[in-house]
């Protein structure tokens, strides 16, 4: 095993003995303030508006790893059933919990089962990832790593206007992953969200 390798599998199990603590201690938080009472807010928006009903839980297939396929968790924050347009709209406690980045908190779950990690690209879904790695050259690159719940690219194309940037920011932290751009990663998160309500209209879901 050459040292780039041996580096290379170093970085990752530091890695993921970080996922399973954070991931571990956000999920606890989570489950025992967090998802009681969004779980409860959905499910009263639903009693009070016709249309805000369904599911608590919104599942999608998403490509993880070297193009594997896994099922990824969110609140649902949008109607089920789509407008005569053909659009589905935000609940008012979907709005509410974008705004906050609540509705990605069950993401923690795949992160502790290993289908993610807490920094990476993010997972998209599979015709979406078709489609983009027609589009530019070294999409599928993304794949080589675990999917992130957070990652540089998506902070810094929060209005979705940009996959190229987007792309380009993936790339650069998959050639240098490091410990330090991993944290790097969580330390700017957590400062875009207390600083910006602008993720709450970014999404490449529902």
């Amino acid at each position: 095993m050459n040292k780039i390798v041996a580096t290379k599998v170093e970085i990752f199990y530091k890695k993921r003995i970080a996922d399973i603590i954070l991931s571990a201690g956000f999920f606890l938080i989570s489950a025992a303030l967090i998802y009681p009472l969004a779980a409860f807010l959905i499910w009263l928006n639903g009693s009070i508006n016709d249309k805000a009903r369904g599911p608590i839980m919104f599942i999608q297939d998403r490509v993880g790893l070297h193009g594997k396929v896994f099922k990824m968790y969110k609140l649902r924050t949008m109607e089920v059933e789509p407008t005569d347009g053909g659009r589905k709209n935000l609940t008012t406690i979907g709005y509410i919990l974008r705004k906050w980045h609540l509705d990605e908190f069950p993401q923690l779950w795949n992160v502790l089962k290993g289908e993610m990690s807490m920094v990476g690209p993010r997972p998209i879904p599979e015709k979406l990832d078709i489609m983009l790695a027609k589009k530019y050259q070294g999409w599928n690159a993304r794949k080589n790593i675990l999917p992130g719940l957070t990652s540089e690219g998506v902070l810094k194309n929060s209005d979705k206007q940009h996959d190229d940037l987007w792309l380009a920011e993936d790339i650069n932290y998959i050639k240098n992953e490091s410990l330090y751009l991993y944290f790097k990663a969580i330390a700017d998160t957590i400062k875009y969200f207390f600083r910006s309500s602008r993720y709450a209209t970014y999404r490449i879901d529902e």
